[in-house]
């Protein structure tokens, strides 16, 4: 997941290692920072997202991930952009990112704070793995 611009923060609640998870294991639940290369490497990671009013995702613009992403509006409201159009996510709103190309920003007054789970995916058409 790409980091958030400035004042925001991405907050690593859980990740697993590879798919299927080991749940016979004992691992390091906590970590201070979310590290993208984790679902490179064929991990999972569940994150909790800050996006300060007016701010957006970075990298700024348009951008797409070889991940399937569960995301959930918690607080705030965000502006998905995507190819064919925009639409405003509310409190409760949900979307599910299947690698396509998009881009996102908060809007009002306050800070759009997401839960947002990524699973490792095929690319889509031939875009390639380093998006």
């Amino acid at each position: 997941m790409p980091t958030v611009s400035e004042g925001g923060a991405v907050k690593l609640v859980w990740k697993s290692e590879a798919v299927p998870a080991r749940n016979d294991e004992e691992i390091e639940t906590t970590a201070p920072d979310f590290d993208f290369a984790l679902v490179r490497r064929g991990g999972t990671a569940f994150v909790i997202v800050e996006i300060p009013p007016g701010q957006e995702l970075a990298p700024p613009g348009m951008h797409a991930t070889d991940t399937l992403d569960y995301l959930v509006v918690l607080r705030g409201r965000l502006e998905l952009v995507v190819q064919t159009g925009s639409v405003i996510l509310d409190p409760g709103d949900v979307v599910i990112d299947r690698g396509v190309y998009h881009g996102s920003r908060a809007v009002g007054n306050e800070s759009a704070v997401l839960a947002v789970v990524l699973i490792p995916a095929e690319p889509v058409g031939s875009r390639q793995r380093e998006l």
